[in-house]
């Protein structure tokens, strides 16, 4: 079992809701950061837990209005025969190997009751190793996207890892002054050595005594005569 945590389970749970949306928007309806959201999904394609990205067809604008669920009993020994033959009929959707009094369960469309006469008796109950089949007419089907849960730990849900989110607001820009202070800074206390901190030396030059004021870290305490 693959183990996800919660900025996965939001990801696949948009995506399988709507695979077509871009990174950014996806990243700022779960309020991850762009990159992140990225990299995580490489990460489930490559796990094999994302198999492809595909598009949902409304078949009964293309003419096929007619549902039906077949039973299909078979020949135990020309069962992988008859699986074999259904997968490769056109007006089959799904196939299903069940327990129960049949061996199959097989989805098939139609574009009417004359066309799903034809596929089960001239083509489904055909097929070598097939004895005996029985057919549900759908009369309404409904489908919902998996809702992606996560196993609870104890104490309740998975800790979040620090890096996996990142803020989306930057904060107020840096002034262009301080990269060259914390330069001065730290040549400074390289220069003066650890005999500064003590208050053992003397002290610098007017000019390096303002710079060494500016510095937080490591503190440095100044002597005069």
């Amino acid at each position: 079992m693959a183990k996800l945590d919660d900025i996965d389970a939001r990801i696949l749970q948009e995506l399988v809701r709507d695979s077509n949306q871009s990174i950014p928007k996806l990243s700022r309806k779960i309020n991850v950061n762009t990159s992140v959201v990225y990299s995580r999904i490489k990460r489930l394609v490559r796990r094999g837990i994302i198999k492809r990205f595909t598009v949902e067809v409304d078949e009964a604008q293309l003419g096929y209005t007619v549902s039906a669920y077949v039973g299909v009993s078979s020949d135990s020994k020309k069962r992988d025969a008859v699986l074999e033959g259904l997968r490769g009929l056109a007006e089959v959707r799904e196939v299903a190997e069940v327990t129960g009094r049949f061996d199959f369960i097989v989805l098939v469309k139609a574009r009417g009751l004359e066309e799903l006469h034809s596929v089960i008796s001239q083509k489904i109950g055909m097929l070598d190793g097939v004895e005996h089949t029985e057919t549900f007419i759908s009369m309404r089907h409904e489908s919902k996207p998996p809702e992606i849960r996560l196993g609870q730990r104890e104490g309740g849900r998975r800790p979040e890892r620090p890096y996996d989110r990142e803020p989306l607001a930057r904060g107020p820009t840096p002034s262009p002054r301080a990269p060259a202070r914390a330069r001065r800074c730290a040549v400074l206390i390289a220069v003066l050595g650890p005999g500064v901190a003590l208050g053992r030396v003397r002290p610098p030059p007017a000019r390096d005594s303002r710079i060494a004021q500016r510095c937080s870290r490591p503190r440095v305490l100044l002597t005069s005569k």
